[in-house]
């Protein structure tokens, strides 16, 4: 499991507005959540405090206005570890001074800084256990602590533990189902055989995310979760399967054409093997049969596109597959899957 599949799938969620409000929401603390204007909420990317975190962090700032007047300023980090990191502490201590020292360039004038908090949403196994506030971790003996009693740094961050919240508290109080299906999938993605029980018996959740207006990027988003997750074949075959039956057509049809790429890219023949069966035995190749090959042409074009990382295809290759039939459609994604440039997919003359 990479910790960049987790990233990409929880910026893609938790940065868009309505969302971000959902999960800010459930995961501060209630006597703080109290205060806020959620209505006024500010999404920006975060930055970490060197490239080592970045690769097992990511993060998130939220520029929540207080009801009263002023604004808080959180930084939402997610831990990717399996671990806990003994030394987020020192870490979310420096995140606070970073996000002051950014604050006062734009605001010259200021008098006073703003409240900075980092919430740290953990999916450890075992539950969060490691220190919360940078004093807790200085060499000091206790008479030594006691001297320097009031000079001791503190900026104790806040921990929502998914190991620690049962799934029926998430449901009820997550605001949107992308921030729950994201939530769900953090707490049960390092067991693949957890996963695949759970994501059936939420399949709602994929149902009515696939309603949304963005449901077809979300779903996309969350397939290609899947795909970077590190699982067998077998085990992303089932999970695939499980999303495709749980969305609405619009949005299944856009994963037969779209999302086949995704997994084609990663598994070549096997992949399109496996799917040409799961489409036949849902009667998609009769209805091709029939007239319609708009789905395959599209199907090509993707593969393509994404294999050889183009924006769009060569002229000379979309004419061909414009006019091509079933047959020479399955021919040509035959070569797109072996072929080492996009020039080799159509054979010279």
């Amino acid at each position: 499991m990479t910790a960049h599949a987790h990233d990409k799938f929880f910026r893609f969620i938790a940065s868009q507005r309505e969302h971000a409000i959902a999960l800010a929401r459930l995961v501060l603390p209630p006597q703080i959540a109290e205060l806020v204007d959620f209505s006024r909420l500010r999404v920006a990317q975060g930055r970490m405090v060197n490239d080592a975190l970045r690769e097992r962090i990511a993060d998130l700032v939220f520029t929540l206005p207080f009801l009263s007047g002023g604004e808080c300023i959180v930084d939402l980090v997610v831990e990717h570890q399996s671990t806990n990191d003994r030394w987020m502490a020192p870490r979310s201590f420096h995140l606070v001074g970073e996000r002051w020292t950014a604050w006062l360039k734009d605001n010259p004038g200021a008098d006073a800084l703003p409240m900075v908090l980092t919430v740290v949403v953990s999916h450890a196994p075992g539950g969060w256990r490691a220190p919360r506030d940078v004093c807790q971790i200085l060499a000091l003996d206790n008479e030594q602590r006691s001297r320097f009693a009031e000079y001791l740094p503190s900026a104790p961050y806040h921990v929502f533990d998914l190991s620690a919240v049962d799934d029926a508290v998430v449901r009820a109080a997550a605001e949107t189902a992308s921030v729950e299906l994201m939530l769900l999938c953090f707490r049960y993605a390092r067991d693949v055989e957890s996963l695949r029980r759970v994501l059936p018996i939420r399949a709602e959740l994929i149902g009515i995310t696939s309603r949304r207006h963005d449901g077809k990027s979300t779903i996309m988003a969350l397939l290609r979760y899947i795909a970077n997750l590190g699982y067998d074949f077998e085990d992303e075959e089932d999970l695939y399967t499980t999303v495709h039956a749980a969305c609405i057509p619009e949005v299944a049809e856009v994963i037969e054409m779209e999302g086949f790429a995704v997994f084609v890219e990663k598994h070549g023949q096997r992949w399109r093997d496996a799917f040409g069966e799961q489409m036949h035995a849902k009667g998609v190749e009769e209805g091709i049969e029939q007239g319609s090959l708009h789905g395959q042409r599209m199907m090509l074009t993707e593969t393509i596109r994404r294999r050889f990382r183009l924006r769009e295809l060569p002229a000379r290759l979309r004419e061909r597959i414009a006019l091509a039939e079933a047959d020479e459609l399955s021919a040509l994604l035959d070569r797109a899957l072996t072929a080492e440039q996009v020039s080799d997919v159509i054979p010279p003359a």
